[in-house]
């Protein structure tokens, strides 16, 4: 639940981020902005004025993942220590904790940071003196992030991360028992949602984010090339979770094709409200207000639907429960070759 909900305001976002919209639409895109906290408009100027400038917004935007794993391994660390002085019972409780925070936060994070890395290779040249501009932002040359840094963050984040899980779902799918019992301790919110036949398709969820990074960093935001080719990769992506149904609860089937269908409708009308004359005259034109709302209340029923299913399931707490970590170290053999 978590993870469908981080996704879809995360996808909305990047989605509609670019799109020329009536002032009124525009303030509601800013309030799901919180859920993709690696884009511009960072805040690193709040802290210190030096902070404001591209290419230093850039490298920090792009540590981020490694900041957080390297946050995660000074606090398993210290917590390893801590349990050893005190002789405390917790150590296996705490690795797993410490594990899977960090592979949390760096889903978390990855969607953004990879729009970002492959946005700057976006660029358009002035007709009159020749020099390359950033599309996403045109006070900022090409040049201005050297090509070095580039190559090496587009591949880490893309080609890179991609055959780093794939090489996870391979091992989980034909490793041995004990290979498997590792991953699934570590790497249980990656596969756990999925049925055993279908841990396949988390690479193809994986490879829609990067898609969306690739169509959305590279084609200009405004062309009908773009919003066709997300809405075909939204259409897509659908379809296989209908045909599939994939998950193991129900629930998640259901909560993935409501936000999948509402995502479609949502960019569908944000696009067709930026290309048309009423984005232009706002809110004196007559169909923006009608328009507004219904991609208010588009957004409401995610809202409310996710909030309450969230809480009910109680997502939160079972996320860090022992008890997951009793059931996923405690699997029989027998069970996992059932489940291969």
């Amino acid at each position: 639940v978590i993870v469908i909900a981080i996704s879809y305001y995360q996808t909305l976002s990047i989605l509609s981020k670019h799109l020329t919209l009536p002032y009124s639409l525009s303030q509601i895109l800013y309030v799901v902005e919180f859920i993709n906290i690696s884009g511009s408009g960072f805040g690193l100027e709040c802290l210190n004025p030096l902070l404001s400038d591209y290419l230093t917004q850039y490298i920090v935007i792009m540590l981020q993942p490694i900041a957080i794993v390297a946050v995660g391994a000074l606090l398993f660390a210290v917590g390893r220590l801590a349990i050893r002085v005190l002789q405390h019972k917790s150590k296996s409780w705490w690795k797993f904790m410490c594990g899977r925070s960090v592979l949390f936060m760096v889903n978390f994070v990855y969607f953004p940071v990879v729009t970002q890395a492959i946005s700057v290779f976006s660029c358009e040249s002035d007709p009159v003196t020749g020099v390359s501009y950033m599309s996403n932002d045109p006070a900022i040359e090409c040049s201005y992030v050297p090509i070095a840094l580039k190559v090496v963050c587009i591949i880490l984040y893309t080609a890179g991360i991609f055959a780093l899980f794939a090489a996870l779902v391979l091992r989980h799918q034909h490793g041995s028992t004990a290979t498997r019992l590792r991953i699934r301790k570590y790497f249980g919110f990656f596969f756990d949602p999925y049925r055993s036949e279908y841990a396949y398709l988390s690479l193809v969820y994986l490879l829609r984010r990067v898609t969306f990074s690739l169509l959305n960093g590279l084609i200009s935001n405004d062309s009908v090339i773009l919003f066709a080719t997300n809405i075909l990769v939204l259409v897509a992506s659908s379809s296989i979770a209908l045909i599939a149904w994939p998950f193991k609860m129900e629930l998640d089937n259901n909560l993935e094709m409501i936000t999948s269908i509402i995502l479609t409708a949502s960019y569908s009308l944000a696009y067709a409200l930026s290309s048309s004359v009423a984005s232009t005259v706002d809110n004196q034109s007559i169909g923006v207000l009608p328009a507004t709302i219904f991609y208010f209340l588009l957004q409401a029923i995610v809202a409310v639907v996710l909030f309450i299913v969230l809480f009910a399931s109680k997502a939160p707490l079972k996320f860090f429960s022992i008890a997951k970590l009793k059931r996923t170290t405690s699997v029989s053999p027998e069970s996992v070759s059932a489940n291969a």
